[in-house]
């Protein structure tokens, strides 16, 4: 399989030619590799590689990664640099590429080996916001698929469901102007306008503020107002904003059912009719958070799950949605605990360390390269 994805990186992209040296890790990702597959699910590939040098020092070549798609296995191979940026801000589907199977490492080169023997470097608390993250994301998906399957959306909004009339009273590039004032003001709740955060430091300020702001009892919609009344926004035109804010998102949500409906696969549609949410979906919540309690517990990240039955049945539809929503959010809470209390891994990863181990690859990938030449 190592030979077949180079060669067709190769071909489709014969400027990348390089990759056949520069590839030091291969394994298989996926459902295969956390031993959760069933009979037709895809095969996918993730890998890291170390280009030439002129992708270092000049200024005209560039590369972050190389994928490939269907027809073709499904397949993202990292630049190692980029690798580890991923790898230190506890990105999960980078992680546990470092924590595969034996049997699911496809090719390791002694470069890669050195990564295997390093990996505990990565592993740190950062992890149970990202695994969080995803978990939650993966929960509103499934709340909203539910909400359609049980009460399906029968025609597009119309302005005047929301007591607008047919052509907006504000012009158009006055509205968009109004639109990205706001943004501007509501992105700073997200804490998109400091850079020099990790994505994962963003994420836990961001808890922290929302539970503050809970407590409080402030709603979106209240920071919303407030966003309206710090543009200097009067009520009028507030209203009228309110209204044109329903109404988009409920062309929004509209958008997003009709994309639903087009591209959901039928044999999974076919279980979710039955028992009411989107078994694979939800399989994926459950798996990241009983891997983010082990990782916190025990400093393991475990891939190839032992619990395999447990995730089939789920998968399979065995489990009732209130079930397994009552099972996420217990899980959930022994995930918050374990946050604050457990020292078995640091709280954030040791940056020099990583950092002196990519540099030492790095070079040690370029010399292989001028070996070649």
């Amino acid at each position: 399989m190592t030979h077949q994805i180079i060669n067709i990186i190769k071909t489709n992209s014969p400027h990348l030619s390089w990759i056949e040296n520069g590839l030091i890790y291969l394994v298989r990702h996926g459902s295969r590799a956390y031993n959760c597959h069933t009979e037709t699910s895809d095969d996918d590939y993730k890998g890291i590689c170390i280009p030439p040098k002129q992708y270092y020092f000049g200024n005209l070549n560039k590369f972050e990664q190389a994928e490939l798609k269907d027809p073709n296995p499904d397949t993202v191979i990292f630049e190692i640099k980029k690798f580890f940026s991923l790898a230190v801000q506890a990105n999960p589907n980078v992680l546990e590429t470092l924590f595969v199977d034996e049997n699911d490492r496809l090719y390791v080169s002694a470069l890669g080996q050195e990564i295997l023997d390093n990996r505990e470097l990565f592993l740190s608390k950062k992890i149970y916001h990202t695994m969080k993250g995803y978990a939650y994301a993966q929960m509103k998906r499934l709340t909203s698929h539910r909400g359609w399957l049980l009460n399906p959306l029968k025609e597009a909004p119309k302005r005047s469901d929301f007591g607008l009339p047919e052509l907006p009273e504000i012009p158009k590039q006055q509205l968009d102007s109004i639109k990205a004032l706001l943004k501007k003001k509501l992105d700073k709740f997200d804490f998109n306008f400091l850079d020099q955060l990790t994505n994962d430091q963003r994420i836990g300020i961001k808890e922290i503020v929302s539970d503050i702001v809970g407590e409080m009892k402030i709603s979106l919609d209240d920071k919303w107002l407030g966003a309206c009344r710090q543009i200097g926004l009067n009520d009028n035109l507030i209203e009228i904003m309110k209204l044109e804010r329903e109404f988009e998102n409920a062309q929004n949500h509209w958008n997003a059912y009709l994309s639903w409906k087009k591209n959901r696969n039928p044999k999974r549609y076919e279980i979710e009719s039955k028992v009411g949410y989107d078994t694979k979906h939800f399989y994926h919540v459950i798996r990241l958070f009983l891997m983010c309690e082990e990782v916190l517990s025990t400093g393991k990240l475990i891939v190839k799950r032992p619990d395999r039955e447990m995730f089939m049945d789920i998968r399979s539809g065995k489990w009732k949605y209130e079930d397994l929503m009552d099972f996420a959010e217990k899980k959930n809470i022994v995930c918050e605990d374990l946050y604050k209390n457990s020292t078995t891994i640091p709280h954030i990863p040791n940056h020099k360390k990583i950092d002196e181990l990519c540099i030492k690859l790095v070079e040690k990938g370029i010399n292989l390269h001028d070996k070649q030449f």
